[in-house]
């Protein structure tokens, strides 16, 4: 008895019809798409992007950038970008950080900086546009404040970003940047995109032009604002202080080394915030902040920056008691990795308040300075 196709029976697949596809058959050419109607008079729907969107295309990774970009004829192609990143620079004494040991542009958010563009050939207002893009975090998104594009001449809605050119001299423009006062702390990956008639340029990363962005003290709108000059200068400045420790009833003092403006320390105090995983979104909130880096500063539970020892041995490793700065704490945190053996209420005190100097969490710093002088009595 002959037994029936089951392809033909009635059944989830009733209405699909049984087709044998055969030899060499010419495959139809593909139907062409309608152009809607509407792409005569709309730039999305004719494939135009508008003058003032600097979003990312559809599938463009943010900070994924050819190193060799794709230069046509009547680009605007960015020759060099001059951060005036020098220590004894205008940008670095207006924003206090000209005493970090470090050759990157470090500023403070709020407070507008100077920089400038050079071009390989003049600069057309009626044809050219320009874009500062900002990067920071291993997935920047312009929603959660890690990605961010300002058009020059223009500002972010929302987000308090802006820049304007202050200056233009045929190949040259000056620009001065202002960084929102609520702007994410931490190291940035920094680029400019031009826009021409010839199409966008996009000038690749480099890490020379990396910027760190601070808390800053001296902006009324930051939430960290510290009206008192004597303050910003004791509390932000100073590199060195007293700490006190012992016993209630037999007090010893010591002068402890912050360092926060060595170098590599801003960098080890970045890495504390990346090894318990906070999220760079949450790094503009200075209480967040602070309270990563206090837990941070004990080993225990997250792999923080010191271990405690109270036991008399410290054959493993180094007496609480030779410790005079944070210094060699937090650059052998920082190469390691691992938490650095030991450390008592002091020490703790010590590293902590270097950790919030750099990220210049100013009113947490002064709280903790104040605890530096105290919490080791007893520890």
């Amino acid at each position: 008895m002959p037994v029936s196709d089951p392809r033909g029976d009635a059944g989830r697949w009733a209405n699909v019809s049984y087709r044998v596809r055969q030899p060499n058959a010419v495959e139809p050419a593909p139907r062409r798409k309608k152009q809607s109607w509407f792409h005569k008079f709309c730039r999305c729907c004719a494939g135009h992007r508008d003058d003032s969107d600097w979003t990312p295309a559809p599938g463009e990774v943010p900070g994924a950038r050819r190193t060799d970009p794709v230069i046509r004829e009547g680009m605007l192609v960015i020759k060099k970008i001059d951060l005036m990143s020098s220590r004894t620079g205008t940008n670095r004494c207006a924003h206090h950080t000209d005493e970090y040991e470090y050759n990157n542009l470090i500023i403070r958010r709020g407070q507008p900086f100077e920089m400038k563009l050079h071009f390989q050939q003049p600069f057309d207002y009626e044809d050219h546009r320009i874009c500062l893009e900002f990067l920071v975090g291993p997935n920047p998104q312009a929603s959660k404040g890690t990605h961010i594009l300002v058009p020059v001449g223009g500002s972010m809605p929302g987000m308090g970003w802006s820049a304007e050119m202050t200056s233009s001299d045929d190949d040259t423009m000056s620009i001065r940047v202002c960084p929102s006062p609520r702007a994410v702390i931490g190291k940035y990956q920094f680029s400019v995109k031009t826009r021409s008639k010839a199409g966008e340029y996009a000038a690749p990363f480099d890490p020379n032009n990396e910027v760190y962005i601070l808390f800053n003290p001296w902006c009324p709108e930051d939430s960290v604002h510290m009206q008192q000059s004597d303050w910003l200068k004791e509390y932000v400045l100073n590199e060195t202080g007293r700490i006190y420790y012992g016993t209630e009833s037999q007090i010893g003092e010591r002068t402890w080394n912050y360092a926060q403006f060595d170098h590599g320390i801003l960098d080890a105090c970045l890495f504390m915030l990346d090894k318990r995983g906070m999220p760079h979104a949450s790094r503009s909130d200075p209480i967040m902040v602070s309270r990563v880096v206090s837990a941070m500063v004990n080993s225990l539970d997250d792999n923080g920056v010191l271990v405690g020892n109270w036991t008399g041995d410290y054959s493993r490793g180094t007496n609480p008691s030779a410790w005079v700065g944070s210094r060699d704490i937090l650059l052998k945190y920082l190469r390691t990795g691992y938490p650095v053996l030991y450390g008592q209420c002091w020490v703790f005190a010590g590293v902590v308040t270097s950790g919030n100097w750099c990220s210049l969490l100013t009113w947490g710093g002064l709280r903790k300075r104040k605890e530096a002088r105290t919490s080791g009595i007893g520890g």
